[in-house]
């Protein structure tokens, strides 16, 4: 079988700017494909039909008890990354490698969410995927989207060549520059226990602080070995705020209201 013992996954968030966003999910692993929604009041796993991923298109008729969703959106204009978010590391043996199709894209369309109309016709898409065979068995991830700038945060254990190594990486996208930290770049990486995350890369360092909303984290399926028989946690309604600092100068700060957060395993 082509995919025996492997995985890919791509990953979608959309907001509307103002008071709704949403993420969903799709997976091909050992040959089956399967699709899982999250909201800020729960996750589903769906129907292929409910979602309908056609390129630029998405056309939504997801109805489940406690849900209905009908409408459709597209995206457009997509900020692509023009390098590789893994770097070196895209090279090497190891169980999960990470993909990043767009900082922020454009949407046009709208939802009708149960009995109320969302407008999507200013919102904006963050597109990411994974495949390999499993997720980290430690991890903190984290995503803030807004109108016009995005960051992405992963720090994760990695076992390579028989050790396990702390690995991370971090990009912002200001809206006109991208910003990357990374292992590889020799950026330096802290994950303190005030929910905050701090990095360090030559003259510039970049503080990232969360509120993170355990109470309303939902379970998600997610892959061990291939298959998708493990469970992790996501919130899409922590509040986090970045400042990005040359030297004692604050260049970037902005605060997201439509953060996406993991952690597994990160006491």
């Amino acid at each position: 079988m082509k995919n025996k013992g492997r995985f890919f996954g791509k990953y979608y968030k959309i907001s509307n700017g103002i008071d709704h966003s949403l993420a969903f999910i799709s997976y091909v692993t050992n040959d089956k494909e399967g699709l899982m929604l999250l909201t800020n009041n729960k996750s589903y796993d769906l129907s292929l039909e409910e979602i309908k991923i056609n390129d630029n298109e998405f056309i939504f008729n997801v109805d489940k008890p406690d849900l209905k969703i009908k409408g459709k959106i597209n995206k457009y204009n997509d900020v692509i990354p023009k390098k590789d978010i893994m770097g070196i590391f895209r090279y090497f043996p190891i169980e999960c490698k990470h993909n990043l199709y767009s900082y922020l894209s454009y949407t046009s369309g709208n939802l009708k969410v149960n009995d109320k109309i969302v407008d999507y016709s200013k919102g904006r898409m963050y597109i990411e995927g994974d495949e390999g065979k499993s997720f980290p068995s430690k991890y903190i991830w984290i995503n803030g989207l807004d109108n016009s700038s995005s960051y992405t945060c992963s720090v994760a254990t990695i076992p390579l060549l028989g050790k396990t190594i702390l690995g991370f990486f971090c990009y912002i996208y200001t809206g006109s520059k991208v910003y990357r930290f990374a292992t590889y770049n020799f950026a330096k990486v802290k994950v303190n226990d005030n929910n905050s995350i701090s990095i360090r890369k030559g003259k510039y360092r970049l503080e990232i602080s969360y509120i993170p909303k355990l109470d309303s984290a939902y379970k998600l399926k997610a892959p061990s070995n291939g298959e998708m028989s493990r469970y992790i946690r996501e919130a899409l309604s922590t509040v986090s705020t970045i400042a990005l600092y040359k030297h004692k100068e604050i260049i970037f700060t902005n605060r997201y209201i439509f953060t996406s957060y993991e952690r597994v395993n990160f006491d």
